[in-house]
Protein backbone atom coordinates (compact mmCIF):
# COMPACT_ATOMS: atom_id res chain seq x y z
CA UNK A 1 0.00 0.00 0.00
CA UNK A 2 1.17 3.39 -0.85
CA UNK A 3 1.63 5.77 2.51
CA UNK A 4 3.26 8.64 1.39
CA UNK A 5 2.68 10.39 -2.41
CA UNK A 6 5.33 13.00 -3.34
CA UNK A 7 5.17 15.68 -6.20
CA UNK A 8 7.02 18.15 -8.00
CA UNK A 9 5.16 21.48 -8.44
CA UNK A 10 5.79 23.37 -11.75
CA UNK A 11 5.47 21.19 -14.89
CA UNK A 12 3.79 18.37 -12.75
CA UNK A 13 1.36 19.41 -10.09
CA UNK A 14 0.60 23.04 -10.94
CA UNK A 15 -1.20 23.85 -13.82
CA UNK A 16 0.62 26.18 -16.70
CA UNK A 17 -1.33 28.74 -14.93
CA UNK A 18 0.38 28.32 -11.66
CA UNK A 19 -2.66 27.15 -9.93
CA UNK A 20 -3.52 24.26 -8.15
CA UNK A 21 -5.08 21.53 -10.25
CA UNK A 22 -9.02 20.99 -9.94
CA UNK A 23 -10.18 18.45 -7.49
CA UNK A 24 -6.89 18.75 -5.42
CA UNK A 25 -8.78 19.79 -2.35
CA UNK A 26 -10.89 16.79 -2.41
CA UNK A 27 -7.83 14.16 -3.46
CA UNK A 28 -5.97 15.06 -0.52
CA UNK A 29 -9.33 14.01 1.87
CA UNK A 30 -9.05 11.06 0.15
CA UNK A 31 -5.40 10.71 0.64
CA UNK A 32 -5.84 11.69 4.69
CA UNK A 33 -8.87 8.99 5.09
CA UNK A 34 -6.27 6.02 4.15
CA UNK A 35 -3.29 7.34 6.13
CA UNK A 36 -1.56 8.39 2.88
CA UNK A 37 0.50 11.62 3.30
CA UNK A 38 1.14 13.86 0.33
CA UNK A 39 4.55 15.68 0.07
CA UNK A 40 5.64 18.59 -2.45
CA UNK A 41 9.01 18.04 -3.26
CA UNK A 42 10.14 21.63 -5.14
CA UNK A 43 12.93 23.40 -5.80
CA UNK A 44 10.70 26.42 -4.69
CA UNK A 45 11.56 27.48 -1.16
CA UNK A 46 9.78 26.34 1.54
CA UNK A 47 7.41 29.35 2.72
CA UNK A 48 6.28 29.70 -0.88
CA UNK A 49 5.06 26.00 -0.68
CA UNK A 50 3.67 26.95 3.01
CA UNK A 51 1.60 30.11 0.94
CA UNK A 52 0.59 27.85 -2.21
CA UNK A 53 -0.98 24.69 0.20
CA UNK A 54 -2.02 27.58 3.17
CA UNK A 55 -5.46 25.55 3.40
CA UNK A 56 -3.59 22.09 3.80
CA UNK A 57 -0.29 22.60 5.30
CA UNK A 58 -1.12 21.37 8.82
CA UNK A 59 -1.60 17.65 6.93
CA UNK A 60 1.88 18.07 4.76
CA UNK A 61 5.03 17.73 5.00
CA UNK A 62 7.17 19.81 2.32
CA UNK A 63 10.62 19.06 1.02
CA UNK A 64 12.22 22.89 -0.21
CA UNK A 65 14.80 23.60 -2.29
CA UNK A 66 15.07 20.20 -4.02
CA UNK A 67 15.04 18.92 -0.77
CA UNK A 68 18.02 20.46 0.68
CA UNK A 69 15.01 21.90 3.51
CA UNK A 70 12.12 19.34 5.05
CA UNK A 71 9.72 20.91 7.38
CA UNK A 72 6.21 20.20 8.17
CA UNK A 73 3.35 23.01 8.08
CA UNK A 74 4.02 23.87 11.98
CA UNK A 75 7.60 24.41 10.96
CA UNK A 76 9.01 21.28 12.44
CA UNK A 77 12.48 20.78 10.80
CA UNK A 78 13.71 17.17 9.50
CA UNK A 79 16.35 18.23 7.92
CA UNK A 80 18.73 20.68 6.19
CA UNK A 81 21.84 20.71 4.18
CA UNK A 82 24.07 23.34 4.42
CA UNK A 83 26.63 24.56 1.36
CA UNK A 84 29.92 25.62 2.71
CA UNK A 85 30.73 29.07 2.66
CA UNK A 86 33.99 28.59 0.38
CA UNK A 87 31.59 26.66 -1.80
CA UNK A 88 29.35 29.53 -1.86
CA UNK A 89 31.99 32.12 -3.34
CA UNK A 90 33.23 29.79 -5.60
CA UNK A 91 30.15 29.17 -7.27
CA UNK A 92 29.34 32.93 -7.07
CA UNK A 93 32.37 33.88 -8.47
CA UNK A 94 32.03 31.56 -11.52
CA UNK A 95 28.52 32.93 -12.04
CA UNK A 96 30.03 36.17 -12.52
CA UNK A 97 32.41 34.95 -14.71
CA UNK A 98 30.24 33.45 -17.47
CA UNK A 99 28.03 36.66 -17.70
CA UNK A 100 25.42 35.33 -15.55
CA UNK A 101 24.37 37.85 -12.94
CA UNK A 102 20.95 36.06 -11.87
CA UNK A 103 21.94 34.48 -8.73
CA UNK A 104 19.68 33.55 -5.91
CA UNK A 105 21.33 32.33 -2.42
CA UNK A 106 18.25 30.22 -1.24
CA UNK A 107 18.74 29.81 2.90
CA UNK A 108 17.10 27.67 5.57
CA UNK A 109 14.94 31.38 6.05
CA UNK A 110 15.26 33.74 3.35
CA UNK A 111 16.31 33.62 -0.55
CA UNK A 112 18.77 36.90 -0.84
CA UNK A 113 19.29 38.32 -4.20
CA UNK A 114 20.88 41.75 -5.95
CA UNK A 115 19.60 44.59 -7.64
CA UNK A 116 21.01 42.48 -10.74
CA UNK A 117 17.22 40.59 -10.65
CA UNK A 118 15.43 44.24 -10.73
CA UNK A 119 14.62 43.49 -14.64
CA UNK A 120 13.65 40.13 -14.06
CA UNK A 121 12.18 40.29 -10.47
CA UNK A 122 8.81 38.84 -11.08
CA UNK A 123 10.21 35.69 -12.78
CA UNK A 124 12.52 35.20 -9.38
CA UNK A 125 10.25 35.45 -7.06
CA UNK A 126 7.64 33.01 -8.63
CA UNK A 127 9.52 30.56 -6.17
CA UNK A 128 10.29 32.39 -3.08
CA UNK A 129 8.05 33.75 -0.51
CA UNK A 130 10.23 35.15 2.16
CA UNK A 131 13.82 36.69 0.10
CA UNK A 132 15.68 40.02 1.30
CA UNK A 133 17.86 42.41 -1.04
CA UNK A 134 21.45 42.13 -0.42
CA UNK A 135 24.15 44.64 -1.65
CA UNK A 136 27.18 41.83 -2.09
CA UNK A 137 26.30 38.06 -2.12
CA UNK A 138 29.84 37.35 -1.50
CA UNK A 139 28.69 39.28 1.98
CA UNK A 140 26.10 36.36 2.73
CA UNK A 141 28.32 35.46 5.39
CA UNK A 142 27.17 38.57 7.11
CA UNK A 143 23.84 37.53 6.84
CA UNK A 144 24.05 34.82 9.59
CA UNK A 145 21.30 32.32 7.77
CA UNK A 146 23.02 29.32 5.83
CA UNK A 147 22.68 28.84 2.54
CA UNK A 148 21.09 25.12 0.93
CA UNK A 149 21.05 25.87 -2.47
CA UNK A 150 22.34 28.08 -4.86
CA UNK A 151 19.90 29.15 -8.08
CA UNK A 152 20.96 30.48 -11.29
CA UNK A 153 19.24 31.41 -14.17
CA UNK A 154 19.80 32.29 -17.21
CA UNK A 155 16.99 35.30 -17.79
CA UNK A 156 19.05 36.68 -20.96
CA UNK A 157 18.48 33.67 -23.07
CA UNK A 158 16.52 30.95 -21.40
CA UNK A 159 19.07 28.22 -22.64
CA UNK A 160 20.33 27.24 -19.20
CA UNK A 161 22.28 24.09 -20.07
CA UNK A 162 24.74 25.23 -22.51
CA UNK A 163 24.89 28.20 -20.71
CA UNK A 164 25.29 27.86 -17.39
CA UNK A 165 24.75 24.27 -17.05
CA UNK A 166 27.98 22.73 -19.09
CA UNK A 167 30.34 25.50 -17.63
CA UNK A 168 29.38 24.56 -13.65
CA UNK A 169 29.26 20.86 -14.09
CA UNK A 170 33.05 21.38 -16.05
CA UNK A 171 34.36 23.75 -13.03
CA UNK A 172 32.51 21.79 -10.23
CA UNK A 173 32.11 18.22 -11.28
CA UNK A 174 33.92 17.34 -8.28
CA UNK A 175 33.29 19.32 -5.42
CA UNK A 176 29.60 20.27 -5.95
CA UNK A 177 26.10 18.52 -7.82
CA UNK A 178 24.50 20.88 -10.57
CA UNK A 179 20.99 20.10 -11.73
CA UNK A 180 19.72 21.25 -14.41
CA UNK A 181 15.74 22.21 -13.17
CA UNK A 182 13.91 23.98 -16.26
CA UNK A 183 15.45 25.78 -19.55
CA UNK A 184 15.78 28.57 -17.17
CA UNK A 185 16.90 27.39 -13.76
CA UNK A 186 20.51 25.78 -12.65
CA UNK A 187 20.55 24.23 -8.75
CA UNK A 188 23.90 23.96 -7.09
CA UNK A 189 23.91 22.07 -4.42
CA UNK A 190 25.95 19.38 -2.27
CA UNK A 191 26.98 16.35 -3.75
CA UNK A 192 24.37 13.76 -2.73
CA UNK A 193 22.19 16.77 -2.52
CA UNK A 194 18.48 16.52 -3.71
CA UNK A 195 15.09 15.11 -3.74
CA UNK A 196 15.95 11.75 -3.81
CA UNK A 197 18.33 11.82 -0.45
CA UNK A 198 14.92 14.58 0.96
CA UNK A 199 13.02 11.32 -0.03
CA UNK A 200 14.72 8.72 1.62
CA UNK A 201 15.61 10.78 4.63
CA UNK A 202 11.56 11.28 5.31
CA UNK A 203 11.40 7.28 4.41
CA UNK A 204 13.72 6.53 7.17
CA UNK A 205 12.18 9.15 9.70
CA UNK A 206 9.04 8.00 9.17
CA UNK A 207 9.26 3.83 8.97
CA UNK A 208 8.04 4.30 5.29
CA UNK A 209 9.79 2.01 2.27
CA UNK A 210 10.28 2.79 -1.26
CA UNK A 211 7.38 0.44 -1.95
CA UNK A 212 5.24 2.28 -0.19
CA UNK A 213 6.19 5.24 -1.93
CA UNK A 214 4.81 6.72 -5.43
CA UNK A 215 6.38 10.05 -6.73
CA UNK A 216 5.39 12.31 -9.76
CA UNK A 217 7.76 14.29 -11.59
CA UNK A 218 8.66 16.42 -15.21
CA UNK A 219 12.32 17.30 -15.12
CA UNK A 220 16.04 16.53 -14.28
CA UNK A 221 15.85 17.82 -10.62
CA UNK A 222 12.94 14.98 -10.18
CA UNK A 223 15.40 12.27 -11.18
CA UNK A 224 16.94 10.97 -7.98
CA UNK A 225 13.35 11.02 -6.79
CA UNK A 226 11.86 8.61 -9.52
CA UNK A 227 14.49 6.01 -8.35
CA UNK A 228 14.18 6.32 -4.72
CA UNK A 229 10.17 5.34 -5.21
CA UNK A 230 8.42 2.23 -6.63
CA UNK A 231 5.98 4.06 -7.51
CA UNK A 232 7.76 6.73 -10.33
CA UNK A 233 5.42 8.63 -12.84
CA UNK A 234 7.21 10.85 -15.40
CA UNK A 235 4.34 13.51 -17.17
CA UNK A 236 3.24 13.50 -20.59
CA UNK A 237 4.98 16.80 -20.34
CA UNK A 238 8.23 15.69 -18.42
CA UNK A 239 12.06 16.11 -20.27
CA UNK A 240 12.64 12.59 -22.20
CA UNK A 241 15.56 11.66 -19.88
CA UNK A 242 13.29 11.83 -16.56
CA UNK A 243 10.72 9.48 -18.76
CA UNK A 244 13.54 7.07 -19.33
CA UNK A 245 14.19 6.51 -15.15
CA UNK A 246 10.45 6.59 -14.77
CA UNK A 247 8.54 3.34 -14.08
CA UNK A 248 5.24 5.07 -15.03
CA UNK A 249 3.38 7.61 -17.18
CA UNK A 250 0.75 10.67 -16.17
CA UNK A 251 -0.84 12.75 -18.20
CA UNK A 252 0.39 16.59 -18.32
CA UNK A 253 -0.09 18.71 -15.82
CA UNK A 254 -2.64 20.95 -18.30
CA UNK A 255 -4.50 17.43 -17.87
CA UNK A 256 -4.02 17.49 -14.22
CA UNK A 257 -2.04 14.75 -14.47
CA UNK A 258 -1.38 13.98 -10.96
CA UNK A 259 -5.00 14.20 -9.47
CA UNK A 260 -5.72 11.66 -12.23
CA UNK A 261 -3.42 9.43 -11.39
CA UNK A 262 -3.75 9.39 -7.93
CA UNK A 263 -7.46 8.78 -7.94
CA UNK A 264 -6.59 5.61 -10.73
CA UNK A 265 -4.25 4.41 -7.63
CA UNK A 266 -7.27 5.04 -5.55
CA UNK A 267 -9.58 2.73 -7.27
CA UNK A 268 -7.19 -0.32 -7.49
CA UNK A 269 -6.44 -0.18 -3.64
CA UNK A 270 -2.98 0.69 -3.96
CA UNK A 271 -3.63 3.56 -1.46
Amino acid sequence: MIKMIFSDMDGTLLTPEQKLPDGFGDMLKELKKRNCLFVPASGRQYYSLLKTFAPYKDDMIFMGDNGNVIRDGKGKEYFADVIPQETVKRVYEKSVAIDQPYITLCCKNKAYITHAWDKYLDECLKYFEEWAFIDKLDDIANVGDDVVKIAVADCEHVEAEQRVYNPFVEEFKDDVQVVLSSNLWVDVMNNGAGKGRGVKVLQEKLGIKPSECAAFGDFLNDYTMMQAVDYSFAMANAFPELKKVAKYEAPSNAEFGVVKKVYELLEKGLI
